[in-house]
């Protein structure tokens, strides 16, 4: 009988180390001190930074994740603010690094658009919507435009070109247009 008691007091001894170091391990993880990269705000190379850059002009946010981006590795946050970023430390450990910028996201600065302007036709910079100065005015009153493109100008608000070649293809019919 004492044998048995013996036995379950060293077992109940054994469970109580147990249970104080799987609770010790984890109040001193809680309590643990902050990294120099935590505390200072510094990005090392494997640093996850998720950039983030809105573009005022056409109202796109650009999201690109990645460790080890040139742009941040080896900088603390006080140099990545000064560069004009705002950032932070983001719960899961990774840094978010966030701009903002009045121009066009790079997709839409591609991009090149004919809208009336004036009561003639006009080429303006970006998607449709986009405000600004035309960046040329095209001589060609708009009631002289195929129908095609009266409608797609006064429903849409212009007519909008992906590329360069789409853009110099249009122009041409245009120069045709102004001939006659």
């Amino acid at each position: 009988m004492r044998k048995i008691r013996l036995r379950i007091a060293v077992l109940l001894c054994l469970l109580a180390v147990f249970v104080f170091s799987w609770v010790a391990k984890d109040l001193l993880h809680s309590l643990s001190v902050p990294t120099r990269k935590e505390e200072e705000g510094f990005v090392d190379f494997d640093t996850v930074v998720r950039r983030e850059i809105y573009y005022a002009a056409c109202r796109h946010l650009d999201v690109h994740s990645a460790a080890g981006q040139e742009e941040f590795s080896g900088k603390s946050f006080g140099e990545i603010t000064q560069e004009g970023w705002h950032i932070i430390w983001a719960e899961d450990g990774s840094a978010v690094a966030f701009r903002e910028s009045a121009l066009l996201c790079p997709e839409d600065d591609r991009k090149t658009h004919l809208a009336i302007y004036q009561d003639k036709l006009a080429l303006f910079h970006g998607p449709i919507g986009t405000e600004g100065e035309p960046l040329e005015v095209i001589y060609v009153k708009p009631e002289s435009l195929p129908a095609l493109w009266r409608q797609k100008l006064i429903n849409n608000g212009g007519i909008e070109f992906q590329t360069r070649d789409e853009l110099l293809s249009a122009l041409e019919s245009l120069d045709e247009l102004k001939e006659r």
